[in-house]
C-alpha cells in the first residue's frame, strides 16, 4: 500500500502484514510497480505504466463528480479500459468479478487505438514542434 506523497500515512491506522506492506517507505515507486499484481488508484498517471506492463488496474474514485467539477478531467479518462468503482462495496465487487481475459483484451485494444499510433519514434519531434508553434503564436501577445 503506497499513499500519495502528501498523505500523512504514519497517522493512519493501517494493519500491515506479509501481504500488505507499507509501500510509502519505499523510495522508488517503480520497485512496487514491478512487485505488484494489481493497482488500485484514482487519477494518478501511474495507471498507464501498469497498463503498459499488462498489469491489473482498478480505478477507485469516490470523489469523481467533485474532482471533475473542481479540477476537470481529460476526455481520455472516460475511455480508460479499467474497472471503475465509486464506493468500497463496488470496489470489492469489481475485484470479485474481475475477468483477466476480458481485461487483457480491453487493455490491448486501448493501447492499440490510443497509445501505439503515437509510438512511432517521432513523439519528441512532435512535442518540440508543438512547443515552437505555441511560442511563435504567443510572441506578439
Amino acid at each position: 500500500m503506497r499513499f500519495h506523497p502528501l498523505t500523512p500515512y504514519h497517522e493512519l491506522e493501517i494493519k500491515y502484514s506479509d501481504k500488505i506492506i507499507n509501500g510509502s517507505i519505499v523510495s522508488d515507486p517503480m520497485e512496487l510497480e514491478i512487485m505488484s499484481q494489481m493497482l488500485i488508484t484514482d487519477y494518478s498517471s501511474v495507471m498507464m505504466e501498469f497498463a503498459m506492463m499488462k498489469k491489473t488496474v482498478v480505478l477507485f474514485v469516490t470523489d469523481y463528480d467533485e474532482y471533475v467539477r473542481l479540477r476537470g478531467i481529460r476526455d481520455i479518462y472516460k475511455e480508460l479500459p479499467f474497472p471503475v468503482s465509486h464506493s468500497n462495496q463496488e470496489l470489492i465487487e469489481k475485484i470479485d468479478t474481475f475477468s483477466a481475459a476480458e481485461y487483457s483484451q480491453q487493455v490491448d485494444n486501448f493501447i492499440a487505438q490510443k497509445i501505439q499510433p503515437f509510438s512511432d519514434g517521432k513523439a519528441s519531434k512532435r512535442v518540440a514542434e508543438r512547443i515552437l508553434e505555441h511560442i511563435n503564436t504567443t510572441k506578439g501577445e
